[in-house]
Parts: C-alpha cells; structure tokens; sequence
C-alpha cells in the first residue's frame, strides 16, 4: 500500500478518535429513523441505544446493516472504508498490522465492505466500449506439483497416458479454465466490470449489456464473433480490427476500456497477488466504486461508500463464505464432449487448433461447416 501523507494522516487519526459521531452522522443525515418501519418519532436512551415509539422495537447505530451485531469496533470499519476509498486499495495483512488485529478478521472485515460496494445501481449509456480480459498469473509460472493438482481437478490428468496429458491442446484447455475471464463496458464516465464463466457465450455478454445498458446507441468493440453475434440481435455493433491496430473509427475509440483494463491488470498484480476466483467478483466491486467515484471529494467518497453499507442489510461472515458469483450464471460442464452434436452446443475451443471427437480429427473451418448444417436441421430446412 502507498504511505499516506500528511493530510491523510490526520484525518486517519481523527477518523479513530470520533469514529462513533462520524458513523452517527453517515447513518442518520436526516435524523434517526427507525430501520424496521421507518418512524421518525424515536426515543433515545442515555447509553446510546433508541426504541421505535411506533412498533416498539430497540436498535442502534449498527442494527441492520453490514456492522449488525459486530464485535469490531466501529473505528475499525471505518479505517477499512477509508483506505479502500481514499488509497488503491489495502490487503489484510497490510490492514492487520495497522488495527493490530489478526489477518483473517481483516479479510472478513475487507470482503464484508466489498459486498456492499455492489454495481447494481449504475447505469450506462450512450457509446459502450466493451472487451474481454483474462486475469490470474502466467501458467509458465506456476511449479509442476500445482499444474497437477489443477488438471485432475478439471479431469485433464492422466496418469497412464503422460503424452496425452502434456500435449498442446490438454495444456491449453488447462490454461483456459485457470485463467479468470472478465466483462468490461466504459461508456466515458462510468464503467462495468463483471467475473463471467470460463465457457461464456455471446448469450451472456448480451445479457449483462440489457442489465447495464440504456439508450445504447453504439457498443465499440474488437472483431470477436461474440459481438458480431449481438450485433445480429439488433444491437448495434461498431468493431476495430486490433490485429491491425486499429482503435479509431469515423468518430468511435476503444481505447476506453483498454485504459481501464491496464488500471486493472496493475492493482491486480501489485495489490492483490492471485485472489481466489469464488471471490474475484468483490474485488471488481472495489476497483468500480473508486472508479465511478474519483471525482467526488474524498469525505464524499467516504460518505457514499458507508451509506452503501448501511443500506444493504445483514452481511454475515456466513454469507461471504458461501459467496460464488457464478451461481448467477447457468451452471456449466467443463468436461471433454463426446458427440459432435455436444461440441456445437459448446463452441469451438479458443485455444485449440484441431479437436478428436470420436476418433475422428477436425480442424475450425469443417467445424464451422458442421455447425451450420446442424443448426440448419435443427430449424428445419430441407437440404
């Protein structure tokens, strides 16, 4: 984490000495109100509790929030929330040497405040740039020991058959399901960016523009096929040749969300080393919110991020450890097809030159001749 500077000093020490009126005045701008029925007419009490006059119920400062019955003490929070919105970004063991405090309550402490930060809310519009980026380290990098261990886990292993294990097209599947693939959508002013299955399909970028997307007038893209296809369903497409270096045209950039993927790919490597994929999708929280608010002042900023934790209800330490993004998604299989017909449900395999289905070899171009013919038949049309 970068040193803070003076004047950051100063209010980090002034955040831990009135911690208590601080998050008083950010949960109730407007006074207190009862979190249950919503009655303004509270009764206090000297040790600093209220009771709703209306349905009678007791509460404080923390009931129903993400701090609901936490045993940390508020001032702690706070820090959490002033270094994830004013520095970029802070680990646990880095956080736990700060509070003095033990790396895993950080971590759960860091990942509580991360749900809250949710994207629910934002809204693009206008021209979308939007891509793709693979994250997690390089597989060269990684020891043997580890290569073995994730192989039998995905059922890429094995043990009779060692030329079959080690070949290109095993070791590049291997490589496309331990990377961790991610959406992005940059309109200008606000971004997007969602953790998507390793098996994603034009399907489901499509459905994360519909869900983030308003008065879309062009999406900027590269020539993937995954967007011409969403071009095909009336969105209109306007796409770069990158191989060429092309990133302008009559008028439109991508460079948009290149520029946000570099951000990215830089608080990857140097502030969070290899984070676990079940929970890749907090740590984009993180990075959206610092981005979709940098123009705010920084009490602002700390403002709007406690607010969000105020409003979002309970957050358990039961709920972050049963956390995955993917259940969002349609469960997929990641194992090896066994009919022709499976493989053109799933797609061509990015990484793979031929595929053996069957005994038999093909390569991209007979694939794609096979496919058309099925779907074809599968619509009904007489040959």
């Amino acid at each position: 984490m970068k040193k803070l500077d003076k004047k950051q000093k100063q209010t980090f020490i002034y955040i831990c000495v009135h911690a208590k009126e601080i998050f008083s005045k950010l949960r109730w701008p407007n006074g207190v109100v009862c979190p249950y029925c919503g009655e303004t007419h509270i009764w206090h009490f000297k040790t600093g509790g209220y009771k709703c006059s209306k349905c009678g119920k007791r509460f404080s400062d923390t009931s129903n929030t993400i701090f609901h019955a936490t045993k940390i003490p508020i001032a702690y929070w706070l820090v959490a929330y002033y270094l994830i919105t004013m520095t970029k970004g802070v680990s646990s063991s880095e956080l736990s040497r700060l509070l003095g405090c033990t790396q895993k309550t950080c971590w759960y402490v860091l990942h509580i405040i991360r749900q809250s930060l949710k994207q629910s809310d934002t809204v693009l519009t206008g021209d979308i740039a939007v891509d793709e980026v693979y994250l997690r380290g390089k597989w060269s990098s990684i020891i043997v020991p580890k290569k073995i261990q994730f192989m039998k886990k995905q059922g890429l292993y094995y043990e009779d058959d060692p030329r079959r294990t080690w070949n290109n097209e095993n070791v590049c599947e291997a490589i496309s399901q331990y990377k961790q693939p991610v959406f992005g959508m940059n309109d200008g002013k606000r971004i997007i960016l969602r953790a998507i299955p390793n098996r994603f399909t034009s399907t489901d970028l499509y459905g994360l523009i519909k869900l983030y997307g308003k008065d879309i007038e062009h999406l900027v893209s590269d020539q993937s096929k995954l967007y011409t296809e969403i071009g095909k369903k009336g969105m209109p497409v306007v796409q770069m040749n990158h191989s060429k270096r092309e990133y302008k045209k009559d008028g439109f950039s991508s460079n948009r969300i290149e520029g946000t993927f570099s951000h990215l790919k830089r608080r990857y490597r140097c502030q969070y080393v290899r984070p676990d994929k079940k929970y890749m999708q907090l740590y984009l929280n993180e990075f959206v919110f610092r981005w979709n608010n940098r123009d705010e002042a920084p009490m602002d900023r700390l403002a709007v991020a406690v607010r969000l934790g105020t409003s979002g209800g309970k957050v358990t330490r039961r709920t972050i450890d049963s956390y995955n993004w993917s259940d969002e998604f349609p469960k997929r299989r990641f194992k090896r097809k066994e009919t022709l017909e499976e493989w053109f449900e799933l797609g061509w395999p990015s990484c793979a030159q031929q595929i053996q289905v069957q005994g038999v070899w093909y390569d991209r171009k007979e694939f794609e001749r096979l496919k058309e013919l099925y779907e074809a038949r599968k619509q009904g049309f007489p040959f």
